[in-house]
């Protein structure tokens, strides 16, 4: 099962404007979990996949075929992350 929960909240006290995001919810184990935060900027979860995988790509770029030449160059590309 899956749901929607329209959200509408001021992220401080004194806002004037209210933030609105939606929740999508996912039935697990008889209960309701958040799986996915929607807002006017996007989806929580495609942003972190997209970040995760230019991670990743990095990572795979730096592998050498002996593990401390791979641990070298990591060093030397610390500032980078």
């Amino acid at each position: 099962d899956h749901a929607d929960a329209v959200v509408r909240f001021r992220i401080f006290k004194d806002d004037k404007e209210k933030t609105m995001q939606t929740l999508k919810m996912v039935a697990e184990n008889g209960r309701w979990v958040i799986d996915d935060i929607v807002s006017n900027h996007g989806s929580v979860l495609q942003a972190v996949n997209s970040e995760n995988e230019k991670t990743l790509a990095a990572i795979a770029s730096l592998q050498k075929e002996q593990p401390e030449a791979f641990v070298a160059e990591l060093f030397e590309h610390i500032a980078d992350y």
